[in-house]
């Protein structure tokens, strides 16, 4: 997989500055989530931090709202039933403030952190953290390498987290990410985006990212 010279260079140049202004719009918002994300879990600092992969293989810390009491990160990378059933139960019992998060998509919202800093872009391939690519090298190691050789940088919206679902396997799922890098369009980021947008005023973001 390779992506247009042109394509790249236009998205590396969009989507810092675009993302430094969505941030300062929004950090007043940002602000009160923290506050409230600290109040409601007990914990701290307000983000979870990961660690994943950037393009080219490159380590970085993910930014993201806490949404659970206890440090239990959920791998992305469904195995079998049994995992399922356990992140469904897991989503189903977070507190209040935390489910919303996660069904409009603002607990991505630190990511913008991300973006400014070029670790990510506003649109692209779901970003994996190392958990999740461990658990995917020892299950499929062919499907672990297509994935962390993807050509682009990971997003914070794409086709997996608009049209994935929580109770569908990594397959699927990767190959979502496979698709949209296969489809690269301004037209395409611009589908997802307003995807994006009515699934966060709708509140209907399904919990597979």
């Amino acid at each position: 997989m390779d992506t247009p010279k042109y394509y790249r260079t236009i998205k590396n140049i969009f989507d810092p500055p675009v993302a430094a202004i969505i941030f300062l719009a929004v950090l007043p918002l940002f602000v009160l989530i923290a506050v409230l994300v600290a109040a409601g879990t007990g914990k701290n600092p307000f983000f979870s931090r990961r660690r994943a992969l950037a393009l080219g293989g490159r380590e970085f810390t993910i930014f993201k709202f806490r949404t659970m009491r206890v440090d239990n990160v959920m791998s992305v990378t469904l195995l079998n039933e049994e995992e399922v059933f356990n992140k469904t139960f897991l989503y189903d019992t977070m507190p209040p403030l935390c489910r919303f998060l996660r069904r409009t998509g603002l607990d991505e919202l630190p990511q913008l952190i991300n973006v400014i800093k070029g670790d990510m872009s506003i649109i692209g391939p779901r970003p994996l953290d190392l958990r999740d690519l461990g658990i995917l090298a020892e299950a499929d190691p062919q499907l672990n390498e297509r994935r962390k050789n993807l050509p682009v940088r990971p997003g914070i919206t794409g086709l997996w987290q608009i049209y994935g679902k929580r109770k569908q396997g990594s397959k699927e799922l990767i190959a979502l990410d496979e698709e949209y890098v296969l489809s690269l369009s301004f037209a395409l980021d611009v589908q997802i985006m307003l995807a994006t947008l009515g699934r966060m005023v709708l509140a209907k973001h399904d919990g597979a990212a």
